[in-house]
């Protein structure tokens, strides 16, 4: 089987418990649309872990990069900070990101 990475982007100043409530809502959804057996989506990662020991990523491309190297098929999806600075100030966010069966 293969697999996909898949990830989903979530407001910064979230709670890790609202994070995740956020994350097993789109993983019921993504499991209801596509099945519960390798659909590559979100549904079939194995749980949410917090990585809060890695600096926060400047850039959604940085983090992409980053979660997709350190996820592992079958595991669980990874969470990390974003915050990026542009001239309207700093915005934060959430980048959830796993590889997922399919």
């Amino acid at each position: 089987m293969g697999a996909v990475f898949s990830y989903m982007v979530v407001r910064g100043d979230l709670p890790h418990k609202e994070v995740k409530a956020k994350f097993e809502a789109e993983q019921d959804q993504d499991r209801y649309e596509n099945g519960h057996m390798y659909s590559g989506g979100l549904g079939m990662a194995h749980g949410l872990t917090f990585r809060d020991d890695v600096a926060p990523f400047k850039t959604m491309d940085e983090a992409y990069e980053w979660v997709e190297t350190e996820a592992e098929k079958w595991g669980p999806a990874l969470a990390v900070r974003v915050v990026e600075d542009d001239a309207g100030g700093s915005k934060s966010a959430w980048f959830i990101g796993a590889i997922c069966a399919s």
